[in-house]
């Protein structure tokens, strides 16, 4: 990582060094996250050479705390702080299926045979992936949660991972969107070729919407679940429409003669 200091000036006396501290974070006994023990890394830049950046790498994946300790050519003192969550390797898995309430899975395709859900003939449909999503580093690690509050400086406060508690379903799941087109008879979807990506809200694992429907029609239901760093994972499921019963054509009997492992037939 590279870490820079930009910015800072006294109006009396020049910026002489900035001093960069860097601490592990871990959960304390009054269950915030905080600095855990002796900064793991110190370095220093001179500020009145015009270096303000300096290089590291960190030791391993976590929630780490940076303090800038900043001071003028008469020895005064100012300090910032910001967090850093490192996090190179982890991704987002599976689990559960889908359910689209109503219907019937068959493969990747999820058939419906009504054309409306049946309350008040409303032409919504639930769909619903709990627990189908999770990043094993975010649901085993405590990197989410709030943050202890030092007592002097600055705190970073902005960004995605401030002091305050990340809000993240159980499995570090940060964020859903969807995106719902009509296929052709064909399969393809109809429509802009650039989908149209709404936001889940609530980070619910559940969502209705609204689907007016024919008999014979086809759907695509798209699915993005995100995690704190950006790591993505993308699904699609099929909602087909088929209201149509099936057709008997001919029916036959024919009498058990002995050739199966009945050898008797009843009239």
């Amino acid at each position: 990582m590279s870490l820079s200091l930009f910015g800072w000036h006294d109006k009396n006396n020049e910026v002489k060094d900035v001093y960069f501290d860097i601490y592990r974070m871990a959960k304390g006994a009054d269950d915030l996250l905080d600095q855990e023990g002796p900064p793991i890394h110190t370095d220093h830049v001179n500020y009145m050479e015009n270096v303000s950046t300096v290089s590291y790498t960190l030791p391993s994946p976590g929630l780490y705390s940076v303090v800038a300790r900043v001071r003028d050519s008469v020895n005064n003192t100012a300090h910032a702080r910001g967090l850093l969550l490192y996090d190179p390797d982890s991704f987002i898995e599976t689990s559960n299926p889908f359910n689209v309430f109503g219907a019937r899975r068959v493969g990747s395709n999820y058939w419906l045979s009504t054309l409306h859900d049946g309350i008040a003939s409303r032409n919504d449909v639930k769909i619903a992936w709990e627990g189908r999503y999770s990043n094993a580093f975010y649901r085993d690690n405590d990197v989410l949660g709030p943050v202890k509050h030092v007592s002097q400086g600055i705190e970073d406060r902005s960004g995605k991972r401030a002091t305050h508690a990340v809000h993240t379903t159980v499995g570090g799941i940060f964020r859903y969107d969807y995106n719902l087109s009509k296929l052709t008879p064909i399969g393809s979807a109809t429509g802009r070729e650039d989908p149209q990506w709404e936001e889940v809200p609530h980070l619910a694992e559940s969502y209705r919407v609204s689907l007016p429907r024919s008999n014979g029609d086809a759907f695509a239901f798209h699915l993005k679940a995100q995690d704190l760093t950006g790591n993505e994972i993308l699904d699609t499921i099929n909602i087909r429409v088929d209201i149509t019963p099936p057709v008997v054509e001919r029916v036959e009997f024919s009498r058990n003669t002995g050739y199966g492992k009945l050898s008797y037939y009843s009239k």
